[in-house]
């Protein structure tokens, strides 16, 4: 049978060309997801074996999404395939314990690797994210947040409105409202725009 794999980047063109090499190495595309959250719908509906992420999502980003599984799905295996330079939101990453994590701009083979260790139950990590693990300073406070409070103050900082929000996360706009006060109390906030920094500081959304 088939490893069940979910591929979740921004990028139709990289869901795409997964989907076409997964069945090579005994894989199948069984979902694909644009967004954060949309991932997490689709998971819930396709129960994908492994989830192929990028980390630069939008509406929540590959961190909160591994936190997620992570806390939801502890069955569902993880491999993180990203073309990100910034070193803090790979850390950040790798301090949730994916179960593989390859470069984009790594060979096709390495992810063959990966992909072929993770789906074995194994691990894998290329050789630059073992460095930055090994080189890393004490981890700070950016697992300070919930999956959901993650989404509500990346949306927050993308400039989406209680309106948008709320239909993006299933909730009403008062219960947006609701959360967007409790984060800001919970982290010392008292402004959109001092939200909005704690995100860029956090990489909650994208500096490149």
């Amino acid at each position: 049978m088939k490893t069940r794999v979910m591929v979740v980047d921004d990028h139709a063109s990289i869901r795409q060309m997964l989907g076409a090499l997964l069945p090579n190495e005994g894989c199948e595309m069984v979902a694909e997801a644009a967004t954060g959250l949309e991932a997490i719908q689709m998971h819930r509906t396709t129960m994908p074996h492994l989830v192929v992420l990028d980390l630069m999502l939008p509406e929540l980003n590959g961190v909160g999404l591994l936190l997620h599984l992570r806390e939801r799905a502890r069955q569902t295996r993880t491999l993180v395939y990203c073309g990100t330079s910034d070193q803090e939101l790979i850390l950040e990453a790798l301090r949730t314990r994916p179960h593989g994590f390859v470069l984009k701009r790594d060979p096709w083979d390495t992810f063959r690797g990966a992909l072929k260790m993770v789906n074995g139950g194994g691990s894998y990590l290329s050789p630059f994210a073992t460095r930055l693990l090994d080189e890393a300073r004490p981890m700070k406070n950016g697992l300070l947040l919930t999956p959901r409070e993650r989404a509500v103050v990346q949306m927050v900082a993308e400039g989406r409105s209680n309106k948008e929000m709320a239909g993006q996360l299933a909730i009403s706009a008062k219960t947006v409202e609701h959360h967007r006060a409790h984060v800001m109390g919970k982290l010392g906030l008292h402004d959109v725009a001092g939200l909005t920094r704690y995100a860029v500081r956090h990489r909650l959304v994208g500096i490149e």
